[in-house]
């Protein structure tokens, strides 16, 4: 077995001397890899593999290794296949299920730590739909690429991308949209659907003008998350490490879990909030709860807005300020601390409860931190 991983590395440095020779004395080489059939060295020559118009669409499948994927409108329905000829594609069109696939052994065989670029890759699959097209499902898996989905009416929409940017624009979609990123940038902009589940891993991620019907499920595990003008009925968002920016929310129930990281929010409307933050900030401004639940280990606290129904919060370590449309008889409250200064309207209090047969409550709790609360009538 070592004497043939050693013929294996031995034919793949002679490959690699090979094709930096050849650039250095003018060759048009793009590139190297090594699959089971042993090194390969392949030339600058992109070709046009096919182009062609078909009948109406009604599935999208697509199944490769690394190529740019856009999903365009034009006046018919189209597509154009633009690769090196050792990629290996397929293309098969059957009942209006359009599909495109990456040979096997191709994709088996081509690592990535016996591949070496020395030139852009300029590879693309495009697909040609027209404004009045209404697919079931599009379902895209690419391991490396961009990929752009724009002006698309379906059922379904699945995407499962390894590395590259992700950006969606314009989609309705009556069921399910679902979006996964293991590394890149995520960008979505006018999206309506009935549900929808956006994961990455690592990068960052910028959504705007959703308008989904029922759930919207974001989770990051280190990326900086945006997201900017939402109308759903239940919104989570969770993320491991990074910032989380919130504005312009209409839910039910919104929840944000942050492990490492500060959650803002401004002008959020629900019937129900709740956050939790291991270590980080909370700043929520413009505020329309009917009931806020905040548990923060380490970290400031700044909320303000209208607060109806029960409002808790819960501060181990860090300051918490609450300023309030509305005035201090309208709220039953409990305001304790282990170490820290207590003040209602600037003014400094002693720990307890104050009942004033109110329907809403405040309980607000820290074990080391101040209590501030300041209302506004």
């Amino acid at each position: 077995m070592k004497r043939v991983w050693m013929i294996i590395a031995g034919v793949a440095t002679v490959g690699i001397i090979l094709a930096v020779v050849g650039i250095v004395f003018g060759g048009n080489l793009n590139g190297s890899y090594f699959d089971i059939h042993g090194f390969h060295v392949y030339s600058g020559e992109y070709t046009l593999i096919e182009e062609r118009n078909i009948s109406a669409i009604s599935d999208i499948d697509i199944d490769i290794l690394e190529i740019d994927v856009e999903i365009v409108e034009a006046d018919d329905y189209g597509y154009e296949l633009y690769s090196r000829k050792e990629s290996v594609f397929s293309t098969s069109y059957e009942d209006g299920r359009f599909v495109v696939e990456q040979s096997r052994a191709f994709r088996d065989f081509h690592l990535s730590l016996f591949q070496f670029d020395f030139l852009t890759r300029k590879e693309y699959l495009r697909i040609y739909l027209p404004l009045d097209a209404q697919l079931n499902t599009a379902r895209i898996r690419n391991s490396s690429g961009r990929l752009k989905v724009s002006r698309l009416r379906c059922n379904n929409l699945y995407v499962h991308h390894g590395s590259g940017g992700v950006r969606i624009n314009d989609v309705e979609a009556a069921a399910a949209v679902d979006i996964r990123n293991s590394s890149g940038s995520i960008h979505i902009d006018n999206l309506q659907c009935n549900n929808l589940r956006v994961q990455e891993s690592s990068g960052s991620m910028n959504i705007s003008n959703l308008k989904v019907d029922d759930f919207v499920n974001i989770t990051g595990s280190s990326s900086s998350m945006r997201i900017n003008y939402v109308e759903c009925k239940d919104f989570y968002i969770r993320q491991s490490s990074g910032n989380v920016y919130i504005h312009n929310i209409e839910a039910n129930n919104v929840t944000g879990i942050n492990g490492s990281g500060d959650i803002e929010l401004g002008n959020g409307k629900a019937t129900n909030f709740s956050f939790t933050l291991s270590s980080g900030k909370l700043h929520a401004s413009e505020m329309e709860s009917g009931n806020l639940q905040v548990e923060i280990m380490s970290g400031n606290t700044r909320v303000s807005g209208i607060f109806t129904g029960d409002t808790i919060i819960q501060s181990r370590s860090g300051n918490v300020n609450i300023e309030v449309n509305g005035s201090e008889q309208q709220y039953n409250r409990n305001v304790r601390t282990s170490s820290g200064d207590l003040r209602i309207n600037n003014v400094r209090t002693g720990m307890g409860s104050v009942n004033f047969n109110a329907e809403n409550s405040m309980d607000v709790k820290t074990t080391s931190g101040n209590i501030h609360i300041t209302f506004l009538s």
